[in-house]
């Protein structure tokens, strides 16, 4: 009888596309897995940003220790600059080694943004 072994694939890339709010200032984008902490940050200077789930470290930079990612793992998209936005996205490999992620943000205004209560 043959024996189905299941391989994680070692990489397993976000494609996020920040819709909303005005381009035209570059914006940090940070995953985060829910899971481990571990967590990394790429400026855009436009919609499309991509994230490889590999490069999720614990300081967020390749000097940090990286314990790899796992099917359901959250992973938690937030944009912050002077647009803000976020979601969540639960891995599926299964689904093949990417993910097509749409982050719903808002330019940070005087006239744009939502009241703020201090």
């Amino acid at each position: 009888m043959a024996r189905t072994v299941s391989v994680q694939p070692t990489s397993f890339v976000l494609k996020i596309k920040l819709s909303g709010g005005t381009s035209t200032f570059p914006t940090v984008v940070k995953a985060l897995n829910r899971s481990t902490n571990q967590f990394v940050e790429v400026l855009s200077t436009s919609n499309d940003v991509a994230i490889n789930l590999a490069d999720l470290s614990s300081d967020g930079k390749r000097s940090g220790t990286f314990s790899g990612f796992s099917n359901g793992d959250i992973i938690e998209v937030k944009a912050h600059g002077r647009r803000i936005g976020s979601t969540t996205y639960a891995v599926s490999t299964g689904k093949g080694g990417s993910a097509l992620v749409t982050v719903t943000v808002i330019d940070l205004s005087s006239t744009e943004a939502p009241e703020l209560n201090a």
